[in-house]
């Protein structure tokens, strides 16, 4: 996940961030704040987010909905709920 939001965030700079995993609540927010990913939402009205829900199967060929749900929470806790 990291991997993929930091290409998505692009600065310049090709890295990789690593946390060490606790619960996705914690953990998405842990990573998307060491990316500065709250600068990147204040520049954008809209968001959108594509999970992985191809088909009817569980994690990991699919996203797990507790971190869709993770995503959203920061985005709407660091946007003061913008549309999803």
């Amino acid at each position: 996940m990291a991997e993929i939001i930091n290409k998505m965030t692009h600065t310049g700079t090709d890295s990789v961030k690593t946390i060490n995993f606790t619960n996705y609540n914690s953990s998405i927010f842990n990573i998307l704040d060491e990316i500065g990913f709250e600068e990147k939402l204040k520049n954008n009205r809209k968001i959108i987010i594509k999970p992985n829900l191809l088909e009817i199967a569980p994690p990991p060929c699919t996203t797990d909905v507790r971190c869709i749900e993770a995503v959203i929470k920061y985005i709407i806790e660091e946007k003061q709920a913008a549309p999803i």
